[in-house]
């Protein structure tokens, strides 16, 4: 079998190369030939660290593809440049359609593989609505939904559909490679760790929204409300975007280490993957961020930090009178289906709400407090989801 995959959203955010690397890699290790098209900068270098293939326009006539899978297809609604989305829509339908392949799109969103199905999903949403009022489908009888599950619950109304779901592999909790990171960030090995991470799309998006500084100003509003706990144990609260150069601020037993903004030298994937794994608690202002997902899948704890619209102005700190911090997505917003469990898996709070650090507190001090979540949310995939050579193999009987 060969597959050749597309990460459409050039030049792309971590998220949609990481997943679509995750899903080629275990393709890989199955005896799966994996090929991407295109990389350039960033994709490129990121996928130099597996085992891919990479070609270009001209290798398409010479290479017999059996599916073809996209990262984020209906990103193309959101491209600046009209040209440019229809060249690559075109390009796609001809593609596929000329040699009768198969095309799939993993879509962190989980939209579906028909018009009527998606619509169905993002009509009781007008904001989302205006961004997906043009989609275009490839050919439906030859289009497949990849659904990354926890974000996506499994939905036996979904499976009639051309809808499969697939489980975020769980992050290596190997303690060496561990130590490894710690040594790194020079955190003592008794700490506790708790991470805000940031994907620098999102930076600059909160950069040019509010200020430059805004991360950091929320990092050390945290850092306050942490240091009313009475906890007797070293707390590293990590901010920002993922590089090797950290700002450190000391406060009692809790340190603040605030990734530098304008650093360009960011952490490599492998690096990345084990900083991960070893947090204690993820926190996110962006529901459907892929970290904040991937720590969720591999059973960590993790809180949506929001501002909502109808929260006391009075009650905020005054050096955050001229900032709103509404997070990117809220539970409500989502075209998720009826039955969902990825909103059971973290609780929400007020970035300014004291309970937030009440339920922090109960975390780090037990790290079972919600292990029965993921229990009953484990169940589920297990009985209702398919490894990715599972997916492409039945894509392949459908259409045959």
């Amino acid at each position: 079998m060969k597959v050749l995959f597309w990460i459409i959203n050039f030049p792309g955010s971590v998220g949609e190369t990481t997943n679509a690397a995750l899903f080629a890699n275990d393709l890989v290790k199955n005896g799966v030939d994996c090929y991407f098209y295109e990389p350039e900068g960033f994709i490129k270098s990121y996928l130099m660290s597996y085992q891919f293939k990479f070609i270009t326009k001209n290798d398409l006539e010479t290479i017999d593809f059996d599916l073809l899978i996209l990262s984020e297809y209906y990103s193309l609604l959101h491209i600046s440049c009209p040209d440019e989305e229809k060249k690559k829509i075109e390009f796609i339908q001809n593609f596929s359609l000329k040699k009768n392949i198969p095309v799939a799109t993993i879509d962190i969103l989980g939209l579906g593989s028909s018009k009527e199905e998606i619509y169905k999903h993002l009509n009781s949403n007008p904001k989302l609505k205006s961004n997906y009022s043009e989609i275009i489908i490839p050919n439906e009888k030859i289009f497949f939904s990849i659904k990354p599950c926890p974000i996506n619950t499994p939905s036996n109304l979904n499976f009639k559909n051309n809808n499969f779901y697939w489980m975020f592999p769980k992050l290596d909790s190997n303690l060496e490679n561990q130590n490894k990171v710690r040594k790194m960030f020079d955190i003592p090995e008794n700490a506790k760790i708790i991470f805000l991470p940031i994907s620098k799309w999102n930076n600059i998006k909160l950069e040019f929204r509010y200020k430059s500084n805004f991360i950091f100003i929320l990092g050390q509003y945290i850092l306050n409300l942490l240091s009313k706990m009475n906890l007797d144990i070293n707390i590293y609260l990590f901010l920002g975007v993922p590089n090797y150069q950290v700002q450190k601020f000391q406060n009692k037993n809790l340190t603040l280490c605030y990734f530098n903004p304008d650093s360009k030298n960011f952490i490599k994937p492998e690096i990345y993957e084990n900083f991960l794994s070893m947090c204690d608690v993820i926190l996110t202002i962006h529901l459907i961020q892929n970290s904040f997902i991937r720590a969720l899948a591999s059973g960590m704890n993790g809180i949506n930090l929001t501002n909502g619209l109808y929260f006391d102005e009075k009650m905020l700190p005054l050096y955050f009178k001229d900032i709103k911090i509404n997070n990117f997505y809220t539970v409500e917003m989502l075209p998720f289906e009826k039955i969902n469990n990825y909103p059971n898996l973290f609780e929400t709070f007020e970035i300014f709400d004291e309970n937030f650090i009440r339920h922090l507190e109960k975390l780090l001090l037990d790290n079972d407090f919600n292990k029965s979540k993921f229990d009953n949310y484990t169940k589920i995939l297990e009985n209702n989801s398919n490894t990715p050579k599972e997916i492409c193999n039945k894509i392949l009987e459908r259409i045959n």
